[in-house]
């Protein structure tokens, strides 16, 4: 960032910054702050230890007045400047066009992360991989003389190992108390070491609406019903990211929250589906780019059984969560079967059967055992009756949510190992 840049960026926020450490009782002076925190999945809950961390660690560097140094664009990156603001801190953002438009993104990416932690007077490492960017910033910046707080990691993980590593260095320990592991010296015993205490939260797990509580959901489960047949299922699966229609301050909110269902799992999904009583059409990798929302007329064991990782989009194909519906109301309602047709025939189609497409030629990955059906645009549930409408969830996990759903009957599946469905193979 050149020097007119960055006064333009220090005069905007000096003022606030200014005002929030005089009316939080520190000192005026204005310090500015980066945040070191690897690249995480996009998966994350209320429970994530990462986001607790930084969550904290930014409540307690806003609340002395700091103003944060940072980039954007990652969920990392955002996380920490929303809750930074959401704690009364200003923000000074270091965009790409700063570092000159490089058209390697990862060079200008790697330069940015280079011109925040220069522009920052102290360093706040929050979750550090081994051997990665962010530990060599930090070191630099513990040789260059710079003050840098560290978190002790939770436990001992090459995601974390660049925390150990930064403290051997002698960074100042930021001591945050819940799920530390490795041993830090006590707070009285370290000259400066602030404690942090993890925002009050609700559970530490997902949660889910209606009903809250463990002894409430059971109370209110309706009895469950084996797998039906003649049914079309939709999966469901997890949503990384806002909700449609959520912005990213409100999906930030919720996970700070600990709201229930904030952490968008497959299950928060099939529950927002029954609450909503509507199934989202999308046009992702749909030829033509038509919104559907798709079916199966597959039995659920049968295509959880042939569940794959799929390298391309980084995700598990199916997860063990559905909605069903009868398929002869479903029929009544517009849905219809697929057809499978070699790539040649698609512009030969109609204009209104071209969102039912999907390709089957000889040297592309047979879809057909999916038996897909379609849906054109949003699918309204509401006026279908609870007879013919089923929610698909895992046996072992029946007792605490199946009194979550208001609409549709809950039918099970055998119980399945659900860390597979969270992690790669």
């Amino acid at each position: 960032m050149s020097g007119s840049v960055y006064k333009r960026y220090f005069g905007q926020h000096m003022r606030q910054g200014l005002e929030n450490a005089g009316r939080r009782g520190y000192s005026p002076v204005l310090m500015k702050v980066a945040f070191l925190i690897s690249r995480q999945g996009r998966a994350v809950s209320p429970s994530t230890w990462w986001l607790r961390a930084a969550l904290s660690a930014a409540r307690w560097a806003a609340g002395r007045g700091w103003t944060l140094v940072a980039g954007s664009g990652l969920i990392t990156h955002d996380f920490v400047r929303w809750a930074f603001r959401a704690e009364g801190g200003s923000v000074i953002d270091v965009g790409l066009a700063g570092v000159g438009g490089r058209e390697n993104k990862t060079a200008a990416l790697r330069a940015r992360d280079r011109e925040v932690a220069d522009l920052a007077d102290a360093l706040v490492a929050v979750a550090v991989r081994s051997g990665g960017i962010m530990e060599s910033e930090g070191l630099r910046a513990i040789s260059a003389g710079k003050v840098v707080h560290v978190l002790p990691p939770p436990r001992r993980s090459s995601a974390y190992g660049g925390n150990s590593t930064l403290l051997a260095a002698g960074a100042r320990p930021l001591v945050i108390p819940d799920g530390q592991v490795l041993p830090s010296p006590p707070p009285s015993q370290i000259e400066g070491n602030p404690v942090l205490g993890f925002p009050e939260s609700g559970a530490s797990g997902t949660g889910h609406p209606c009903p809250h509580t463990r002894q409430e959901r059971r109370r209110a489960a309706r009895p469950v019903r084996p797998i039906p047949a003649n049914f079309l299922w939709h999966f469901t699966r997890s949503c990384p990211g806002p909700w449609p229609g959520q912005t990213q301050d409100e999906y930030f909110s919720a996970l700070a929250r600990s709201d229930p269902g904030a952490a968008h799992t497959g299950l928060d999904t099939l529950i927002r589906i029954d609450l909503e009583r509507t199934l989202r059409a999308s046009a992702k990798i749909i030829r033509g780019r038509h919104p559907v929302v798709s079916f199966t007329a597959a039995n659920p064991r049968e295509i959880l059984a042939g569940r794959k990782f799929r390298q391309t989009l980084a995700r598990w194909d199916f997860e063990p969560y559905a909605i069903g519906i009868r398929a002869e109301a479903a029929r009544r309602m517009g849905v219809r079967p697929v057809s499978y047709l070699p790539s040649g025939e698609y512009r030969a189609l109609p204009e209104e059967d071209r969102p039912f497409y999907q390709r089957a030629d000889k040297d592309s990955l047979d879809w057909r055992h999916e038996r897909e059906w379609r849906h054109a645009g949003d699918f309204n549930l509401v006026n279908i009756p609870r007879r013919d409408l089923y929610a698909l969830i895992p046996a072992s996990e029946a007792p605490d949510v199946a009194g979550s759903f208001t609409a549709a009957t809950v039918c099970l599946i055998d119980t399945v190992p659900l860390r597979t469905y969270s992690s790669r193979p």
